[in-house]
């Protein structure tokens, strides 16, 4: 024993003391081993790892990611985890393997400049500074809150990130691949995007909808009349569903980003499918790339069902009656001269794709109704269609849209069988037309089709007569009567310029055809139809 300052006793120990001190030491560090976990030396620095709290000590959390050894994180200032707790995204910031040392480092994705995907933790102990959070870097994170179309998400940031959408996530949703779109470090804002996908669409309806058996694109995207800012989609799911499904509400709809998705059932789809329906027909001759998904035994089913002309003839004309009123309605009713616009172009293409059914017994020409979304969109324009202004739509395409009428009815009587009575349906008829090319307008007295004055080739023909104008000539003649008080005639035979079809009649007959029960109206087409 060796005499210490102040009373102190320093003990100088022999060789196998200490030897056997370390021993002790040696033993009692080798219970903490995971003799199966992986080697420090295989450990490299920078790498990624995710792990579980084992102890927390002062600022020291002690975590277990695989190895034989825990990595002991430094949380100096920042909340502690609780032991049980998960982290994630986790960087190895030294490694000793002699020592049997492994330091943890939060410091994630933007430091190293890449754009992996990191999963946040659920308290303040793994966050990243948004000065290293770099613009194109990928996350994932966990919703914590939604207001006015805007979704919070926390990605493991020292700010909860925000994202534009107006799908309705719900708190504690997860939601894989994000994208930084922004960082402003001084307001303590990072914008996320996210961009969804048919995948993202097939998970929505697995988790929240049912077993999705079909999935089809509708609308613009197939029939490309105009470049679409939304995809419409057809979802079929079978029963029984993870909730109830509306069939054709509002209720059973929902939107993912730019995706805007329609859900049926099976049962509902059939049913539809063998009334001739028109939306669930056309899905039967879409190309593959616009089938999404469709499991074989719906397959079979669905294309097993044939066509019955004098029902599919009925269907097609009744929904084309039924936008056509539609259209009147956005513009009179609603003042909607876009929509009104649309549905206008929509009751042409009704019938166009009823044509080729009723001739082909498919749809060989998707794109063969767009001249007329040309045509209809040029008289709008033209004439300064104004809400209210269905008096001078009318008279100017009611001929077209009788002879289109007429059209099918006669590829009807081509595709039924000699003999086959259909004394129940009347027959179309319009009268010819009553000018020549060369002839001049009646109103204006320029020729027909070649007008100067006028600066419109287009012509209107009347519908109940068949006389002939510019376009621009007979909206004039329209509202100047409309502005005295009298109805719409033919300034040469006084008929009337009107079809006259009655809103409440082409409703009922239309309902009933169709059997949906309740009166509905349509949301573009093919229609997703919603019941009043």
């Amino acid at each position: 024993m060796l005499g210490g300052p102040k009373g102190i006793c320093l003990v100088q120990l022999s060789e196998g003391a200490m030897s056997a001190t370390a021993g002790r030491r040696s033993n009692q560090l080798s219970k903490w081993d995971r003799h199966h976990g992986m080697q420090l030396s295989s450990l490299k620095i920078g790498c990624i790892v995710h792990g579980t709290v084992t102890n927390v000590r002062n600022d020291m959390v002690f975590v277990d990611f695989g190895a034989v050894r825990d990595g002991v994180l430094g949380l100096e200032g920042h909340p502690h985890p609780r032991i049980g707790e998960v982290l994630k995204g986790l960087v190895v910031k030294s490694v000793d393997a002699d020592a049997g040392k492994v330091r943890l480092s939060t410091r994630v994705a933007a430091a190293h400049g890449t754009s992996k995907s990191y999963t946040s933790g659920s308290g303040g102990y793994c966050r990243l500074p948004l000065s290293e959070i770099k613009v194109g870097a990928v996350f994932s994170g966990v919703v914590t809150n939604t207001f006015r179309g805007k979704v919070f998400i926390d990605f493991g940031a020292a700010r909860d990130g925000v994202m534009n959408s107006c799908h309705p996530f719900t708190k504690g949703s997860k939601i894989k691949d994000l994208k930084v779109r922004s960082v402003n470090v001084d307001r303590k804002e990072v914008r996320l995007e996210k961009e969804f996908t048919i995948n993202d669409v097939l998970v929505e309806l697995e988790e929240s909808w049912g077993p999705c058996v079909a999935l089809y694109v509708h609308g613009s995207s197939v029939f490309s009349n105009k470049p679409p800012n939304d995809i419409d989609l057809l979802a079929v799911v079978s029963t029984p569903t993870l909730r109830p499904v509306l069939d054709a509400t509002r209720a059973s709809q929902f939107i993912l980003d730019r995706y805007e998705v329609s859900v049926y059932t099976v049962e509902f789809w059939l049913q539809k499918l063998n009334l001739m329906d028109l939306t669930m027909l056309t899905t039967l001759s879409l190309p593959k790339r616009f089938v999404h998904r469709e499991l074989d035994w719906f397959s079979v089913q669905v294309h097993a069902v044939g066509l019955v002309p004098v029902q599919l003839y009925e269907s097609i004309v009744s929904y084309a009656e039924y936008t056509w009123v539609l259209a009147r309605e956005r513009l009179n009713g609603e003042g909607n001269v876009r929509k009104s616009c649309k549905d206008a172009y929509f009751a042409f293409r009704v019938l166009e794709l009823g044509v080729q059914l009723m001739e082909h017994g498919c749809i060989v020409e998707f794109h063969a109704a767009n001249t007329w979304w040309d045509e209809v969109q040029k008289l709008y324009d033209e004439v300064a269609i104004q809400p209210g202004d269905w008096d001078v739509v009318e008279p100017c395409l009611a001929n077209s849209f009788k002879s289109s009428v007429m059209h099918l009815y006669t590829k009807l009587k081509g595709a039924l069988p000699e003999g086959q009575c259909i004394d129940h349906i009347v027959s179309p008829t319009i009268p010819g037309l009553q000018s020549e090319d060369k002839d001049p307008c009646a109103i204006c007295l320029e020729p027909l089709l070649l007008s100067k004055k006028s600066g419109c080739s287009q012509i209107a023909v009347f519908v109940n007569c068949g006389h002939t104008f510019h376009i621009k000539c007979a909206a004039r003649h329209v509202r100047a009567a409309r502005a005295a008080g009298n109805g719409a005639v033919c300034p040469i035979c006084r008929q009337g310029v009107y079809l006259g079809l009655d809103e409440t009649i082409v409703v009922e007959r239309d309902t009933q055809l169709r059997r949906n029960g309740r009166l509905r109206r349509y949301a573009g087409y093919p229609a997703t139809v919603i019941l009043e």
